[in-house]
């Protein structure tokens, strides 16, 4: 194994148009899992009511931070770097290389609604 590499069980593992989310645990407290983002993709803008906590793990992974249509923080995550998104806050994800990115997230809060769209857009 290599140094740093984390593992998790995973329950759950939804497909989405950019890539993958791993769904490791999800209850009304605190939800976890991985966002793996294929190259070149982006999530859209979209904000949830609680904070989300981030950990790269692999490739890198650029969040922007957006106040109504504006950019107004851009952080770079590279293997190794946590940012924690505030709640409320519109942001997107993209991988901006030409491999994979990975990213460990949880929610801190009631991220069941969200968590349960995922399933119903994308579930198999």
């Amino acid at each position: 194994m290599t140094e740093g590499a984390k593992i998790i069980k995973v329950l759950e593992i939804i497909r989405i148009p950019q890539g993958k989310v791993f769904i490791k645990q999800t209850s009304a407290g605190t939800s976890e899992g991985l966002l793996s983002l294929d190259p070149g993709q982006e999530i859209s803008g979209h904000n949830k009511p609680i904070f989300e906590e981030l950990e790269q793990l692999r490739g890198e992974s650029i969040i922007r931070i957006y106040e109504e249509t504006s950019v107004i923080m851009e952080k770079k995550l590279m293997p190794g770097d946590k940012y924690t998104i505030p709640m409320n806050k519109t942001h997107t994800h993209l991988n901006p290389l030409d491999s994979p990115s990975v990213l460990m997230w949880k929610f801190h809060g009631n991220a069941m609604d969200i968590i349960n769209l995922l399933r119903i857009n994308y579930g198999q």
